[in-house]
């Protein structure tokens, strides 16, 4: 398994050299991206790290143990963490990219980054409310299939106010499974398992996040050398962007398979029981100012 592993990895950086030329009329030239000696280091680097974790579930001194002593839901929850961590980061690095590509320039791509992000603020707090009325893992079903289709549409859209008006809509259902993610984490685990699932789930999604910027990479590459165009043309990272989608779906159906017991909670008992409206406000200024210093700093790319 571990030969296998670093072999594919070799055969990624053999070809990432060999596509980088692809479509632009100089197949015979060899054009490294990027320096060989940081391909090296990070390859081997990571093929170090497979090998470590491979070593050490293999010994079941790693999470072979932890893992399966979980509740149902835990482990279910812990399946859907390497699919969310790899569709939000092939998404997240191609996209901006993408709308380059198409034609539009940095302005329309700020635009469209502000729009996403005004409409997700404006959901997160009516999506609290109805996953404490309704049911978290109602809302997070809802919101993320809105988003995934509003992801599927605006991949094949072009007009520019309809890719705004997706980016608010994308905004919305966004917001709503991401504030309904972590209270839904606490509430279908037990106590015991509540910090090493956490911890886990943070681990898989970063390493998962990583895969998915290598491949968000080299699947235009990939896309390049099918279709005989440019490995930086719109098609070649529109390709590249349809892979995440059934990547996402498949993130979806862990959540699907968990089994909810909810009580609903009346509107009324629901606002009779905020207290602590002075610390609630502190928090929310300084998480406020926080996004606010994150959007001046948050790089396009």
């Amino acid at each position: 398994m571990t030969a296998g592993i670093v072999a594919g990895l070799f055969a990624a950086a053999l070809a990432s050299p060999a596509w980088a030329d692809v479509g632009h009329g100089h197949a015979s030239e060899v054009k490294i991206a990027g320096p060989l000696w940081v391909w090296a280091a990070g390859l081997g680097g990571l093929t170090l790290i497979v090998f470590i974790l491979i070593r050490l579930a293999r010994r079941g001194s790693f999470t072979a143990e932890r893992f399966r002593g979980f509740s149902r839901n835990a482990r279910l929850l812990i399946l859907r963490s390497p699919f969310s961590g790899l569709s939000a980061s092939l998404v997240r690095l191609l996209f901006n990219l993408y709308l380059l590509a198409v034609g539009f320039d940095t302005l329309f791509v700020a635009k469209f980054a502000a729009v996403n992000w005004i409409f997700h603020g404006l959901s997160v707090i009516p999506s609290g409310i109805l996953s404490d009325l309704f049911g978290r893992r109602r809302v997070f079903l809802i919101g993320y299939t809105g988003n995934l289709l509003a992801t599927a549409a605006i991949l094949f859209v072009t007009d520019p106010t309809w890719l705004l008006v997706l980016a608010a809509i994308i905004g919305l259902f966004e917001g709503g499974h991401a504030i309904v993610g972590p209270p839904f984490m606490v509430e279908q685990s037990r106590p015991e398992e509540r910090v090493h699932l956490f911890s886990l789930n943070g681990g898989i999604q970063v390493g998962a996040a990583s895969l998915g910027n290598l491949a968000a990479g080299v699947l235009p590459f990939v896309f390049a050398a099918l279709l005989g165009i440019g490995p930086e043309s719109a098609w070649a990272r529109r390709g590249a962007l349809i892979c995440a989608l059934p990547i996402m779906l498949f993130s979806m159906i862990p959540i699907y398979l968990i089994r909810e017991e909810w009580k609903p909670i009346d509107i009324r008992r629901w606002v009779k029981g905020i207290e602590s409206y002075g610390r609630i406000g502190m928090l929310a200024l300084t998480e406020g100012l926080v996004g606010l210093a994150l959007g001046f700093s948050a790089p396009f790319f």
